[in-house]
């Protein structure tokens, strides 16, 4: 357990103030653009064990999926799968570098 927690205090738009105390916070803040894209700011500030982080944060990620899909099920599958893919680029890319090279498709 870390001994130097992270306090947050986070506002809705209503107003109502949330304070949370704990070992790490992480997130993404967005912002939709004139055009319709959306800027996200992703940050991490505390401390976790790496070893358990991972499966909570693919549980988040699918709880906000879920969320922003409100409901519309085949925009939640949709948006799942293009995390996926973007996470199974990463590895593969992680992969490539491990390995000191290009990919070469196998051969």
């Amino acid at each position: 357990m870390n001994s130097e927690k992270v306090n947050i205090q986070v506002r809705n738009p209503s107003g109502d103030m949330k304070d949370m105390n704990c070992d790490a916070v992480y997130g993404c803040t967005m912002t939709e653009d004139e055009k319709g894209g959306i800027c996200c700011t992703t940050f991490i500030t505390g401390k976790v064990n790496s070893e358990k982080a991972p499966e909570i944060v693919g549980n988040d990620t699918c709880i906000i999926i879920k969320k922003i899909a409100q409901g519309n099920k085949e925009l939640e599958l949709l948006m799942l799968e293009m995390v996926h893919d973007v996470i199974a680029k990463r590895a593969n890319d992680l992969m490539i570098e491990l390995k000191g090279g290009e990919d070469n498709g196998g051969n």
